[in-house]
């Protein structure tokens, strides 16, 4: 179903071309538009799922689209101006990405060179830009694009809390670069080429620039934003808060979008009735949160969006004959569950063979978790990323966004990235997550017991058989011994019976000689049974040697194939069932014996060294770099995982110098701005010595240099 021409946009925010359908928010437009009037730099904020990004798309910009902005210029008169918006989105860093755009200057520049053409007027900037290698330089790529009518421009940083996930002197470098668009007029090096400059180039160059900047960040970070006064001092000085709806604003977003003609609506046009009004303002203030702040957009129109369905589907009835559905109390879901249901009825709808992939995709891939911090934020993950994990396909990424589930945005390499639609679904999917983690847990426990039900049941029934068999030879030689003493006993009295014959009856001599011979053979036969009876018993002992061996062989191998992948644990328990349950095992006691002592040993010393690596995460996270590779070399040494160890700890000097170069370059500043080098000295001695000896290897020669200098001027006075 194309939700082009739905009432309601349910998860995804609204779109510009949406305008017509964004009611409940006249007062926030406009308090938000006479404020970017007179302010260059604005802070939007509000908690996520109050509609942040709906405000900007479908109310701010297409004001500032119809309507000029009042200005005053440099002689003081007041002058009606259009500006330009442009909507960027950082999108949050990944390490790996195979995106050009891996820094937020690219991607600013990227949004403006496919908004807005270059200048002929201002290509003589180009020459100037190539001597001086600042072809990333804001400044000069809105400055190129300044004609003799030029565009003023607002740039509108959606979702900026993105911004400071990327490394620390990639946020410094925008900083910069953005301080220097919205407050210099012309930057020095220009300047000291003017008189190679001819008198129209001049005054192309000091006409200034009209460039507004927009942020908009969740309540919950906006003191990220306090890292930016350096550069951008007054960012904080003006800000706007988005607030939940109130009562009659979410009243007034529930029911006219569905008053309006139907048009090229899929659906007709509808009506709540009073009491369903009441119902749905009710339940959505029920929430702690919504009971003191108000109504968030972002659950109202999954509602709205859920009962524009029944009436497409034909569930609501028009009850009073007017042509229009009417939703009744009884039309209403289980509001209090919302999201969760949205969620899983979705989840639901994929086909089966495809619904475990779709949920590993959303709940694991484009959704981050620290496992320390609790911290959690959506992933925007290029397609062909998503698309090596197994049972994903296009078809099924193409159905995640037709539900609104994901969100896709075009990238720089002619592909498209994916995210999750909204923030405000990240905790439900979180509890989906975590609730198909223990039920597939349980599952995976119940087969493991169910496995070793069926293993024990297998070798009772083994030991039965074995047992029942032992018995059965026992008693078939119990058998033939009786036949044997009878065969014996029979012999004895045949052999009297014999004598006392040939004493009465020696005329039968004949006879009594083919008797004997009988005899003869009946005995040669017996022992023939006792050889074969001797030769079974020694073939079942043989047979049984054999089984302990195999047993002892297979449960050792066991054992070495845990050692080779480090399970150590493993390694030491089946030595262990070695030493009880086979004989074998029992004759190498000793050697046996050090093998568990060993394998329990390396087993301490994998937990220990895991201990490590942990702590040297937690140590970097929180920015104590020096801890972290303390911890990691420590880890490094005990030789478990010299890789991982060695990889940690080179990812932790890489932080370390990072943050040992912006405090020499912040030391260098307070030396040129002529502040006392007592401050300097303090700051070379605490901040920058004690961390030399760790990235040594790393310190540039212009490092040194710039170190060398800072120290003869400030620690030699």
């Amino acid at each position: 179903m194309n939700n082009e021409t739905r009432r309601y946009p349910g998860v995804r925010q609204f779109e510009t071309r949406e305008a017509r359908l964004f009611f409940g928010r006249d007062r926030d437009i406009r308090d938000l538009y006479e404020l970017i009037c007179l302010e260059k730099v604005l802070v939007l904020f509000g908690k996520s799922g109050y509609g942040k990004s709906s405000l900007l798309n479908a109310g701010l910009i297409p004001k500032i689209q119809q309507e000029k902005i009042t200005v005053v210029d440099e002689s003081g008169e007041e002058q009606q101006v259009s500006y330009f918006p442009i909507v960027i989105r950082m999108g949050s860093f990944m390490a790996k990405s195979n995106t050009a755009l891996k820094n937020p200057i690219d991607k600013t520049l990227y949004e403006l060179e496919t908004r807005q053409e270059t200048s002929p007027q201002t290509a003589f900037l180009e020459e100037v830009y190539k001597k001086q290698h600042w072809s990333k330089s804001l400044w000069y790529h809105f400055k190129r694009r300044q004609g003799p009518n030029p565009v003023n421009i607002i740039l509108i940083f959606d979702q900026f809390e993105e911004f400071f996930s990327y490394p620390t002197a990639q946020q410094l470098a925008f900083r910069e670069e953005l301080a220097d668009l919205l407050y210099t007029r012309v930057p020095q090096f220009l300047r000291d080429e003017f008189k190679n400059l001819t008198p129209e180039q001049k005054n192309e160059l000091i006409r200034p620039m009209d460039v507004k900047a927009v942020f908009a960040i969740r309540s919950d970070r906006i003191a990220y934003l306090d890292t930016m006064k350096v550069e951008l001092p007054s960012i904080l000085h003006k800000r706007y808060e988005l607030k939940a709806l109130g009562r009659e604003q979410a009243r007034e977003a529930i029911i006219q979008p569905a008053g309006l003609p139907q048009n090229d609506f899929i659906s007709k046009t509808f009506t709540y009735t009073p009491q369903a009004q009441e119902i749905i303002l009710n339940e959505l203030s029920q929430t702690d949160q919504s009971a003191r702040e108000g109504i968030e957009s972002f659950q109202l129109q999954i509602l709205c969006q859920y009962i524009e369905g029944q009436v497409i589907e034909g569930c609501i009835e028009d009850r009073d004959g007017d042509g229009a559905p009417d939703v009744f109390p009884e039309d209403l879901p289980d509001i209090a569950n919302i999201y969760e249901q949205y969620y899983i009825q979705l989840i639901d709808k994929i086909q089966p063979d495809c619904k475990r992939a779709a949920q590993i995709l959303i709940e694991e891939k484009v959704l981050y978790e620290d496992p320390v911090s609790k911290e959690n934020r959506r992933l925007s993950i290029d397609g062909r990323i998503l698309m090596q994990q197994p049972n994903v396909d296009l078809a099924l990424l193409n159905q995640l966004v037709d539900s609104f589930l994901l969100r896709r945005e075009p990238n720089s390499m002619g592909d498209y990235n994916y995210e999750i639609s909204h923030d405000t679904l990240v905790l439900p999917i979180l509890k989906a997550k975590k609730e198909r983690l223990e039920e597939e847990a349980l599952l995976a426990q119940e087969a493991l017991q169910k496995e070793e039900e069926q293993r024990r049941k297998k070798e009772i029934e083994e030991l039965i058989a074995q047992q029942e068999k032992e018995r059965a030879d026992r008693e078939k030689a119990e058998r033939d011994a009786r036949r044997y003493r009878r065969d014996r006993n029979n012999q004895r009295i045949l052999s009297a019976a014999i004598f006392i014959l040939m004493i009465l009856a020696s005329w039968s001599f004949i006879q009594v000689r083919a008797t004997k011979n009988k005899l003869k053979d009946n005995n040669k036969e017996l022992e023939k049974k006792n050889q074969e009876l001797l030769a079974s018993q020694e073939r079942e002992a043989k047979k049984a040697k054999q089984q302990d061996e195999e047993r002892y062989e297979f449960l050792m191998k066991r054992a070495e194939k845990a050692e080779n992948n480090k399970e150590y644990n493993l390694a030491a328990e089946s030595y262990r069932q070695v030493l009880i349950a086979t004989d074998t095992g029992r004759k190498e006691m000793v050697l046996l014996n050090r093998k568990i002592t060993w394998a329990d040993s390396l087993y301490q010393r994998k937990q220990e060294f895991d201990k490590l690596i942990k702590s040297g995460d937690l140590a970097g996270s929180g920015k104590d770099w020096l801890s972290a590779i303390k911890l990691f070399d420590k880890a490094y040494k005990m030789g478990i995982d010299p890789e991982t160890a060695k990889l940690k700890k080179g990812e932790a000097q890489g932080s370390l110098y990072a943050a040992f170069v912006k405090d020499l370059e912040r030391a260098a500043v307070l030396y040129e701005k002529g502040e006392d080098c007592k401050w300097v000295e303090v700051f070379i001695k605490k901040d920058i010595r004690p961390v030399i000896a760790y990235i040594a290897d790393k310190i540039s020669p212009k490092d040194k240099r710039t170190l060398e200098q800072l120290e003869k001027h400030c620690l030699n006075q």
